[in-house]
């Protein structure tokens, strides 16, 4: 019964940058691009507008160079897919629909290359894939002449037992090539089919040898076609004579090559850390040293080079530090940015603060971006750069005021939310090994800058910021297995939970002095040692203090109502491979799921039934950190090729009546709504209490100490706009309230 709109938060890094895309394809009539985010969602990018990336479909996963497009006879473009298992497909509305095509087919994901070229008579697609025939698995050929309505198979098809097989289009040519290589022999074939040949035919067996064809790149220039080979990831052979003879360039190469330059058969390019260049057929290498232009880049995933139109070319890369586009290759100066507004960040996780109205990422490669949880007049959510390289873990402490961060070399870092936006200002210490995490979670005690961790062992670390540097201790119990997760309640912070990394869920009502085991008869739920989100995780109630959940991998999510002494499976409705996240309405009535493989999920509690949250806005994607801002009346899902998205609920979620049983404090606020003055009635031995009012958007208002009398503070919002406001009140524990100001 829950409604409401999903928005897809538009990013913009410090310095123009962005995050990984794994293919492209290109309209030469149109001049217009396409790009594949390693999600394999398709994005159409404008150059002329704020947020360069419109989203085509994000339901679908294409990648690789099964993905291409070709022109019609009226110059509209249609895209062209091989799947992994089924026919070809087409889509003439920029991808958002899809239909099959007739005469193709592909099995067991042996979908590898579709190149389009012209002929005399309009525009031919030669689609390279695999399937089985009889039982027998083979590579095969499948050519349409009515621009990918039909296909049909050409003469030549290779047992995959016996033959590798790898297409080729030189650049500024209309011919496609065929080269196969036997594997008893390592010998070559080379087949050819020109614009106005119907099918492929024998053109030359030359005499080396070869190890692979990991690789096949051609131009034509002067009139000779030129190829290279990269077999394995060591040897580069080189031919200017349209594959007839070949000459050893390189036997000690590191990478597979990427692409050819269109005009200088001389030079070529591989990467992976860097964008590597050659100058002499791969001999010798220079590298662009981390930078396209002033952009800082890491670890080439993708490029392409496009014939233009008008005989001209450009080359796309995807990096994981974005995607860049140039009309000479050669130059590192010449590289353009296009990743304004770009949402495809691949988060670990996340977390926001309500009362900064900041929320922080934490990523592959790219660390951890914070930005307003506002966006600016373009719609695009402009970050900042809060810590460098890849970031496991974010998480918030002493009330919101630190951000913590675990890299992936196993660091604890610890900045100030107030003064962020500078990774210098990170201090932080080594204490782990590389690629793991669990997770961080703030100390119950909101005066503290502190994290306990759930990191092995047999016990909980603590990291504790003392004003210069971060220190670790561990918490007294001893349990008798490895704490993989932890939670406590914020309604009575004397309930503390743990899960082992064998299952059990252990409680405790004493603030952890002692810890018992839930009775429970079931399985429980599944973890794994990595550093993604996929160990066990528990999400406690904000409405009562009793009340506990405990999911991970399976299909499984356990629940307790007596503060985790007994716990039992409420899965009906549920079907997912593993919950990396959860958390919980306001009022008690939801709980919210992300789910690494199976999307968005929420649990009714009232009818005791889970639910996928769907709708056209909801990608297909990994699902990776969920949390309920209250102050938004929205829920915030992070994913891994999604960045951030916002589920914003049409109702309210929020109660105006039982805020305060919410609690389990009996405090009493006075006229609500009102039209400025009001009164808070705090039954506690206070005198002095500090209340902080925050507007709607999580901006401070005012923070002071009140001096109670009669067992009552006094609040004024007669000089602030009318709207939704919260209080926040400091007793023996956090009590926040909703005031309307009429």
């Amino acid at each position: 019964s829950i409604s409401g709109s999903w928005c897809q938060k538009n990013i913009s890094l410090f310095d123009d940058s962005g995050f990984r895309a794994d293919g492209s394809t290109y309209d030469p009539v149109n001049n217009e691009l396409f790009v594949v985010s390693t999600a394999g969602h398709l994005y159409k990018i404008d150059e002329s507008a704020a947020i360069k990336w419109s989203v085509r479909n994000q339901k679908k996963n294409l990648l690789g160079e099964d993905f291409n497009g070709i022109n019609l006879p009226d110059n509209s473009f249609r895209l062209l897919h091989q799947k992994t298992n089924g026919a070809m497909e087409f889509s003439d509305n920029e991808g958002q629909n899809w239909v099959d095509a007739n005469g193709a087919i592909f099995q067991s994901s042996w979908n590898y290359k579709t190149l389009v070229t012209k002929t005399q008579t309009g525009r031919r697609i030669v689609a390279h894939g695999g399937s089985f025939v009889s039982g027998i698995s083979y590579d095969r050929l499948f050519i349409s002449a009515d621009y990918g309505l039909n296909y049909t198979e050409s003469s030549l098809r290779f047992k995959k037992s016996d033959f590798t097989v790898s297409l080729s289009k030189p650049h500024n040519s209309r011919t496609v090539y065929c080269f196969v290589r036997k594997k008893s022999d390592s010998k070559l074939s080379i087949y050819k089919m020109g614009e106005n040949d119907n099918d492929f035919s024998l053109l030359q067996s030359p005499s080396q040898s070869f190890s692979g064809l990991d690789a096949v790149l051609g131009t034509f220039v002067n009139g000779e076609i030129h190829f290279y080979i990269s077999s394995g990831t060591s040897n580069i052979f080189y031919s200017s004579d349209e594959g007839a003879t070949w000459v050893l360039k390189s036997s000690n190469n590191d990478r597979v090559l990427k692409d050819i330059h269109p005009t200088q058969p001389n030079v070529c390019f591989k990467g992976f850390i860097d964008l590597y260049m050659s100058t002499n057929y791969g001999a010798t290498w220079t590298t662009n040293k981390h930078y396209l232009k002033t952009h800082y880049v890491w670890d080439l995933q993708h490029m392409k080079t496009y014939d233009k139109e008008n005989g001209g070319n450009f080359t796309f890369v995807g990096m994981d530090f974005g995607s860049y586009h140039s009309d000479n290759s050669m130059l590192w100066d010449s590289w353009v940015s296009i990743n304004s507004g770009s949402p495809i960040i691949l988060a670990y996780d996340a977390v926001t603060s309500e009362i900064n109205n900041r929320t922080y990422t934490a990523n592959q490669d790219r660390g951890s971006q914070g930005f307003n949880d506002t966006p600016n007049s373009n719609g695009v959510f402009e970050a900042d750069r809060e810590a460098n390289t890849d970031v496991l873990r974010v998480s918030l402490s002493r009330d919101e005021k630190s951000v913590w961060f675990w890299y992936y070399y196993g660091t604890i870092g610890r900045a100030s939310v107030l003064n962020g936006g500078d990774y210098r200002t990170v201090v932080r210490k080594d204490f782990f090994g590389s690629w793991w995490a669990t997770i961080m979670v703030a100390s119950p005690n909101f005066n503290e800058d502190a994290m306990y961790v759930p990191a092995g062992g047999t016990q909980l670390n603590k990291f504790t910021f003392n004003g210069s540097t971060i220190t670790q201790t561990f918490h007294p119990y001893v349990f008798s297995g490895a704490p993989v997760s932890f939670a406590y309640s914020t309604l009575n912070t004397n309930r503390w939970y743990v899960g082992l990394r064998e299952g059990p869920l252990m409680y405790s009502t004493d603030g952890g002095s002692t810890f018992k085991q839930s009775n429970y008869s079931g399985t429980w739920p599944g973890q794994d040692n990595s550093y993604r989100k996929r160990r066990t995780v528990v999400a406690k109630s904000r409405a009562d203090e009793a009340t506990v959940y405990f999911a991970g991998r399976g299909n499984v999510f356990l629940m307790s109502k007596d503060g985790g002494a007994t716990l039992l499976n409420h899965n009906s409705g549920l079907n997912v491979t593993r919950i990396m996240d959860l958390d919980t309405s306001p009022n008690g009535k939801y709980v919210f799921a992300a789910c690494e493989f199976d999307g968005a999920w929420v649990y009714s509690v009232d009818e005791d039934k889970w639910f996928k949250m769907s709708g056209d806005h909801v990608p297909d994607v990994q699902f990776t950190d969920v949390q309920f801002i209250e102050s938004k009346n929205l829920v915030k899902f992070s994913t891994y090729g999604s960045g951030v998205l916002d589920f914003k609920i049409n109702e309210s979620l929020l109660s105006l009546e039982n805020t305060n049983e919410n609690n389990n404090i009996a405090v009493n606020i006075f006229p609500n709504p009102t039209s400025g003055i009001f009164e808070i009635t705090i039954p506690s031995p206070e005198l002095e209490i500090t209340a902080s009012v925050f507007s709607v958007n999580g901006k401070l208002v005012s923070e002071k100490k009140y001096k109670k009398l009669k067992g009552k503070i006094k609040l004024n919002l007669e000089n602030e706009v009318s709207g939704v406001y919260f209080v926040k009140l400091y007793l023996s524990k956090i009590v926040t309230l909703k005031i309307i100001k009429e």
